[in-house]
């Protein structure tokens, strides 16, 4: 599950709006020891309901 406001207020992040849809991704970082690992993953699309 992750969280957050729809407007955070930064510059820097999209502002999630209901009834719109954003493209997005996600990046998984492990930083468990010497053999730091990352994933992308594929684009998802959310949209949030009205």
């Amino acid at each position: 599950m992750l969280k957050r406001k729809l407007n955070t207020g930064s510059g820097n992040d999209v502002v999630f709006e209901p009834g719109r849809s954003i493209t997005m991704s996600l990046a998984v970082y492990d930083n468990a020891g010497d053999n730091n690992k990352y994933a992308s993953l594929a684009p998802l699309r959310l949209t949030l309901a009205r």
